[in-house]
């Protein structure tokens, strides 16, 4: 059955924030493609879903409590909620959410938002298609506008721009500087021909990793089957988009834990869960401060096996190798990083930068209970235990 959710900090405090790596926003993008079929008197296109409820929620990546795991089957550590408020016009009233793929699903999804699954009676195309979707949603590591969209295109979606926050100039600079990464390869791949103005025709079909067939000497290059090369290309721009983004992302991260470290928590002293608050803080700083380390450690391997490994040293096994395990490397990557962004979006949404900040002990302590439930750790048993306590306190 579904859950209600009355959360710690309201989903119209999620809203103002807007869109992070770990949290999409369908309400307001649905609604203001309606305004403009209303204003201009025609039928609106590009919406996410096809179903109307599905079009006014949130969809949450998740690290899964212990007890959560169970439900998802026990073998993924991260969940993906979708959140559908009871009134979109006051989300302080909360909600009702269900995982994708959590045991029951395509029950709970009709019941809730009459989304009826293949074996159900009044199964539709556009039913299936908007499983097809979740499901897609689900297997990403994290809900970034730019994963997000190249992911959807390779099967097909194009919604609307209003769903990814990313304007056409920004989607430009980043594909420029991943298909920079990419150049090299091709020069290699293609040595014995003279490409000459043709070098970046051969970039844009790496990119959109359609015709694995004209790509044969790249194939053999990275030692890639055709059935694996739009898998592979995908988590590889992945990589290099992440790679991108600690440019700059990485100043406001170590300026973000220098924040939470000396913030002043106000009504601490004589506050009776105390304890609690200062432990989980620690430990949310131990935690992002891990992910920092996972971030750099899985960035320095591809540096290492495609520029040093393949490009300078002309020896293939070692990128083949990481490709290899590069969707398994990219889901973590991507995970950590996710849990990162949103740390950083949504402090610098609450207290508009990250000066020394006055916060109150009880929200102090929903605030660091949101970020450690992202982290990689969340499940593990003292940290678990520790946002129980938390939970508990909070309640009390």
């Amino acid at each position: 059955m579904s859950r209600l959710s009355r959360t710690y900090r309201s989903f119209a405090d999620i809203r103002r924030a807007g869109n992070s790596a770990r949290i999409l926003n369908l309400l307001d993008p649905t609604q203001k493609i309606e305004a403009d079929e209303e204003r201009d008197g025609d039928p609106g296109d590009g919406y996410f879903f096809s179903n109307y409820t599905l079009n006014r929620s949130f969809i949450l990546k998740h690290r899964l409590r212990p007890q959560e795991r169970e439900i998802l089957g026990g073998l993924v550590t991260v969940g993906t909620k979708v959140f559908i408020p009871f009134d979109v016009n006051d989300l302080r009233q909360g909600g009702k959410y269900v995982f994708i793929n959590e045991r029951d699903s395509g029950q709970i999804f009709h019941a809730n938002f009459g989304v009826a699954g293949q074996s159900h009676a009044k199964h539709s195309e556009e039913d299936a298609l908007d499983i097809q979707l979740l499901n897609i949603i689900d297997a990403l590591p994290s809900l970034d506008p730019f994963i997000l969209r190249e992911r959807l295109r390779m099967h097909g979606y194009e919604p609307h721009a209003y769903y990814f926050e990313l304007s056409e100039r920004e989607f430009t600079i980043l594909r420029d500087k991943i298909e920079a990464d990419f150049a090299p390869l091709i020069a290699q791949a293609f040595a014995g021909m003279k490409l000459g103005g043709q070098l970046s025709a051969f970039v844009r079909k790496l990119w959109d990793a359609e015709d694995a067939k004209e790509m044969v000497p790249l194939l053999k290059t990275m030692q890639v089957s055709e059935e694996d090369f739009p898998e592979t290309i995908f988590a590889w721009k992945g990589f290099v988009y992440y790679k991108s983004l600690m440019g700059s992302f990485g100043k406001d991260f170590m300026k973000l834990t220098e924040a939470i470290e000396k913030a002043n928590i106000t009504g601490l002293g004589e506050c009776p869960i105390a304890s609690v608050v200062t432990r989980l803080q620690d430990a949310t700083l131990t935690g992002l401060r891990r992910e920092l380390r996972t971030v750099t450690r899985h960035l320095k391997n591809y540096e290492e096996a495609y520029f040093d490994g393949l490009i300078r040293e002309g020896d293939p096994k070692r990128f083949s190798d990481f490709l290899g395990n590069s969707p398994r490397l990219f889901q973590s990557l991507g995970a950590s990083l996710g849990a990162m962004r949103h740390a950083v979006s949504f402090w610098q949404f609450r207290f508009g930068g990250f000066g020394k900040v006055d916060c109150d002990v009880y929200e102090f302590l929903e605030i660091m209970r949101d970020f450690a439930h992202g982290l990689s750790d969340a499940s593990e048993e003292d940290l678990a235990n520790l946002l129980q306590e938390a939970a508990m306190a909070q309640s009390a």
